[in-house]
């Protein structure tokens, strides 16, 4: 059962916990309002800051942008790819958001920005968008240092790989995904999967061990890869109802467990690296899409971590622990 529960008002996509505070968290919403005959179609979103406290969660701040897409921190900063092509940046300090800028990197009007990541050294920001390109930003000077054409159709998912700064992944709706260096003059990806059956949707890096990687897609499967042998899967899960994000666990305990954002079926927590891979625990309190979802840092006298979890159409945010 859920020990807290948020209406986020607007549909929620995203949610993320301040690093160190697991009392603290972001959550993103995402409102496409239809055109009438005085506006155009937008799509609206919402970053909003809340903190658990007295068995509930308020909220602390809210700041307008274009629809949230993804949130990701490093440190104390937070960025946000927004659907109006930008990346909105954050600082955090004792209970407050600073927003300190926001930047153009899709390549012309109507490309959104789909997700994000932070190379491990925290340098850039990979972002990629609708139109299939990716772009690499510099945080500290708020510039796009480089962009490229990663896929013919939408780019869903990018992740940083953990150890290596120059290493990332991306996959799209061309059901592939990709493995790019940055360090190679003409971007032509170092490695590209064989074609799976759905769009890839969300690719993470595990934090604990080298060269693993989760793949999830609409497919309704996660799979682990070795990446420096990467044609074929470790491990492949059946979670059901499409994954849109897969989660690895924070603690080097349990770095063989992932929370996984299942779309139509829930949320789940899968354990990979033994020899029946499988979903351990369920979460179902949720009656809408399953899109965000996040651990907290600290484990309970019982082992179990808080988790964070939003659901689109009945826009809610709900606390619980796995």
């Amino acid at each position: 059962m859920s020990s807290y529960t948020f209406d986020t008002v607007w549909p929620a996509d995203t949610v993320e916990f301040v690093p160190g505070h697991d009392d603290l968290l972001v959550v993103g919403t995402y409102l496409l309002r239809e055109a009438t005959e005085n506006s155009p179609m937008s799509r609206v979103g919402e970053l909003i800051l809340l903190r658990i406290a007295d068995e509930r969660l308020n909220v602390l701040q809210g700041f307008e942008l274009g629809a949230v897409l993804d949130i990701k921190w490093r440190n104390d900063v937070a960025a946000a790819a927004t659907a109006d092509g930008t990346i909105a940046q954050f600082s955090y300090s004792v209970d407050k958001l600073s927003r300190t800028s926001d930047v153009q990197t899709a390549s012309g009007p109507g490309v959104l920005c789909l997700a994000l990541d932070w190379s491990c050294d925290g340098t850039r920001v990979a972002v990629s968008h609708s139109d299939g390109s990716v772009a690499l930003l510099n945080p500290l000077t708020s510039t796009v240092a480089e962009t490229w054409h990663a896929c013919d159709f939408e780019t869903w998912a990018i992740g940083c790989d953990m150890f290596d700064p120059h290493v990332l992944y991306s996959g799209g709706d061309d059901c592939m995904w990709k493995i790019w260096d940055t360090r190679a003059d003409a971007r032509i990806p170092s490695f590209t999967s064989r074609r799976r059956d759905a769009g890839i949707t969300t690719l993470t890096a595990n934090p604990h061990t080298p060269h693993l990687l989760a793949v999830g897609s609409y497919d309704a499967t996660v799979q682990t890869y070795d990446t420096r042998f990467p044609r074929t899967p470790l491990h492949t899960v059946e979670v059901g109802g499409g994954v849109w994000r897969v989660r690895w666990h924070p603690s080097p305990a349990r770095s063989d467990d992932a929370l996984v954002a299942c779309m139509h079926d829930g949320f789940k927590v899968v354990q990979f690296g033994t020899e029946n891979d499988a979903v351990v625990r369920r979460f179902d309190e949720h009656t809408s899409l399953a899109y965000g979802a996040a651990w907290g840092q600290a484990g309970g006298n019982d082992g179990e971590t808080i988790i964070a979890s939003c659901s689109f159409y009945d826009h809610l945010l709900k606390i619980w622990k796995a």
